[in-house]
């Protein structure tokens, strides 16, 4: 959704986003818990990091 705003392709409706997003992997580990890690950010086609700004409505 963050691309199709910046490129004016898309209007966002609602109240804006957390702004929390990243990348992750899940693992099993023996005990049957889960853990889960950041691999990586999401960015914008522009370049702007998607972590920090959450999506806001543009109507």
């Amino acid at each position: 959704m963050f691309g199709l705003q910046e490129a004016s392709r898309a209007r966002i409706f609602g109240e804006t986003t957390f702004g929390e997003s990243w990348a992750s992997l899940m693992k099993i580990l023996p005990s049957g818990d889960v853990l889960q890690y950041a691999v990586g950010d999401y960015h914008t086609p522009n370049g702007c990091l998607i972590e920090t700004m959450g999506l806001y409505p543009t109507w």
